[in-house]
């Protein structure tokens, strides 16, 4: 069982379980509301979901709310707008602009195709809660996260990614599964990562923050440390 940010091992093995059960339809979001009220409380709003027709709908359901649970666990520990002048993260050539939601500049001026030097204080001001969710959603997307990283693990590196990018994320998973720190996710670093736990992971990821970067941000250590959960 895992702790309270990070996916339970019974819905990875429920996911498991569905790749053999081929001829009875399966709700599979039924351990994922039961996920996030562990995560949120039972005040969060969880509708019922539409019974899936088969395997692979239940299968993309779980898939769907493990991605939706993971963006809502980033959400809550980055908060909203900031301008920290000690954050690099903030600035666009030199000049403070700030981040909402842990979304920088150069990464919003990317995502709806504008220059990063066009993006203002109020532009980031004004990205909604809705945006930032849609942003998460279409960045776990466009990196594979539900297929290529094993369900435990998945919430815990989608949040390295939102921290230090892809590229560095991937670095920190193999950092912790002691292979070549490349960057590049590969057949090497697949195999490797298959009986990884979340607490290494952390501890991976604390180990490779430099000790600046402790100092500045104090806080920082509490958000990894709501990985860990004894597995």
């Amino acid at each position: 069982m895992f702790g309270v940010l990070g996916i339970p091992k019974g819905m990875e093995l429920r996911k498991q379980r569905l790749a053999q059960q081929q001829e009875q339809p399966v709700n599979g979001l039924l351990a994922a509301r039961q996920v996030a009220q562990s995560i949120f409380g039972d005040g969060v709003p969880m509708p019922p979901p539409p019974r899936p027709t088969n395997i692979l709908d239940a299968a993309e359901q779980i898939d769907t709310s493990i991605k939706n649970i993971s963006v809502e666990n980033t959400l809550k520990h980055e908060g909203g707008f900031q301008n920290n002048k000690k954050d690099s993260g903030n600035y666009v050539g030199g000049k403070l602009i700030g981040t909402n939601f842990g979304i920088t500049p150069e990464s919003w001026a990317d995502y709806i195709g504008k220059p990063p030097s066009s993006i203002t204080v109020n532009d980031m001001k004004n990205i909604t809660k809705d945006d930032a969710v849609k942003f998460y959603g279409d960045t776990w997307d466009r990196y594979k996260i539900g297929s290529k990283i094993p369900t435990r693990l998945q919430s815990q590196f989608f949040d390295i990614v939102v921290n230090n990018g892809y590229t560095g994320a991937m670095k920190v998973l193999q950092n912790a599964s002691d292979v070549k720190e490349d960057g590049k996710f590969g057949d090497i670093t697949r195999k490797a990562i298959q009986n990884l736990s979340n607490d290494s992971l952390a501890q991976a990821r604390e180990d490779m923050l430099s000790k600046e970067y402790k100092k500045q941000f104090p806080g920082y250590k509490k958000r990894v440390n709501s990985f860990k959960n004894g597995q």
